[in-house]
């Protein structure tokens, strides 16, 4: 039941509609699940430099012309789709992604969705619903990571949870819940062992804090999904936080909210 975001950019694209090049290893091609499964596009959201439109789109949903399309604001990436009702998507579906804005030359303009998937051959991270973890919950804590982007609209700046405080207790589950940053940024990301090695993560919002705070922890309460990561300090060195960045180096430093797990 792992969960992934993907994640692309436009440069100085102004009014024009471009299709993203997507950052990293990521692909607009949903990846292959048995059919007998389920999977969504949880949420979405962009981090613009010029106001712009977003567009998702594919032949298997309700049309091709317009799609999921949204008018997007400079600077602030706010989550677009209700948490409670995603878009399904289907097995090696080809989604295309467009997105306009900012038509300074250099300026990135960068997009990212969530997407859940209730079974992946290969891939398998730990995540339970949030009933299971309200059960278990010992006590809260706060990591502190501190992320430098670079300037290339991709995922940089990879620091391990234990980076900057090391202490976390020796072999214990933490449910990941959310997070709070310093700066707006597209996206905070995580990845490790107990994620499946895929990348996760929400919108870099500064100024919406009770949902980024429990960004997990409300996606599964709205969805009744097995959303919320668990963590095991056994993995901290090797669980590592990035920043979606855009040209201007971003560097976050963010606050990953745990819950420490009985």
């Amino acid at each position: 039941m792992p969960l992934e975001i993907i994640s692309g950019r436009v440069v100085a694209a102004g009014a024009t509609e471009t299709v993203l090049t997507m950052s990293g290893n990521d692909s607009n091609t949903i990846r292959n699940f048995e059919t007998s499964k389920k999977a969504w596009i949880l949420q979405t959201w962009t981090q613009n430099q010029g106001a712009g439109i977003w567009k998702i789109r594919s032949p298997r949903w309700h049309d091709n012309v317009q799609g999921l399309r949204f008018r997007v604001p400079i600077a602030l990436p706010y989550p677009l789709l209700h948490p409670g009702y995603p878009q399904p998507v289907l097995p090696q579906d080809n989604l295309l992604l467009s997105l306009s804005g900012s038509a300074t030359a250099g300026d990135f303009d960068v997009a990212s969705m969530l997407i859940y998937y209730e079974s992946l051959d290969g891939s398998q991270g730990r995540y339970m619903k949030a009933q299971d973890v309200k059960s278990k919950i010992k006590n809260l804590m706060s990591v502190e990571v501190t992320t430098s982007g670079g300037a290339t609209g991709g995922y940089s700046g990879a620091a391990a949870l234990n980076s900057t405080f090391d202490l976390m207790k020796a072999n214990t589950d933490y449910a990941l819940l959310g997070y709070i940053c310093s700066v707006n940024s597209p996206a905070i990301t995580i990845y490790g062992p107990d994620t499946g090695n895929l990348r996760i993560g929400g919108p870099g919002l500064v100024g919406v804090r009770p949902y980024i705070t429990n960004w997990y922890l409300k996606l599964a309460e709205y969805t009744g999904l097995p959303l919320i990561p668990i963590i095991n300090s056994a993995n901290k060195a090797g669980t590592f936080a990035e920043v979606l960045s855009d040209e201007n180096s971003l560097a976050p430093i963010t606050n990953f909210i745990f819950a420490e797990l009985g």
